[in-house]
């Protein structure tokens, strides 16, 4: 093959190649366009809406509780988290709920101090508990958690602990 014909080849391919791209950023804007239109517009709470919301800590929480003693170990609640698909349980102390382990807890307290598998969870556990009330807005719960750097908090009723509400839980009502 001669250099024109190579370059007149060459010339084909870059033209089709280029019109495959076009075609594809043309496709990947109208999409960017069609997402912002519905995260901006109707269908996600906004932030705004968020803040003034009516919904409650209550309407949205978890309200089953798993909880166990402190003397459980760190492997026997890593397995519990792994079978139920949570991650975190309360723990008991003296038949009264004390604290919390979390599976962010494995990585920064458990993992990265090299603790073996069978420590107790009151080693590792956060206490006191972080609460909230029931009747409060969901926007009073993101801010407790923003402002104590924490993705879960246990949830209150007359001083009695009746569920957890969750960062994901927040998440998944402003995107509703």
């Amino acid at each position: 093959m001669d250099r024109a014909s190579a370059c007149g080849v060459l010339g084909h391919r870059f033209k089709s190649d280029r019109a495959r791209l076009s075609s594809y950023f043309s496709n990947l804007l109208k999409f960017t366009l069609l997402l912002n239109n519905i995260l901006f517009q109707n269908d996600v709470m906004s932030r705004e809406d968020f803040d003034n919301s009516s919904i409650l800590v209550k309407d949205i929480m978890t309200k089953v509780i798993i909880s166990v003693n402190t003397n459980t170990t760190v492997f026997q609640v890593a397995k519990m988290m792994e079978q139920s698909g949570i991650g975190a349980i309360l723990i008991k102390k003296d038949n009264h709920l004390s604290g919390i382990i979390t599976d962010r807890d494995y990585a920064t307290k458990i993992v990265s101090h090299n603790l073996s598998s069978d420590t107790s969870v009151e080693t590792v556990m956060s206490s006191p508990l972080v609460t909230i009330n029931f009747d409060e807005s969901i926007s009073a719960a993101a801010e407790r958690m923003t402002n104590k750097k924490i993705r879960k908090l246990a949830v209150t009723n007359n001083g009695k602990i009746v569920g957890l509400i969750t960062s994901t839980d927040l998440v998944t009502q402003l995107s509703k």
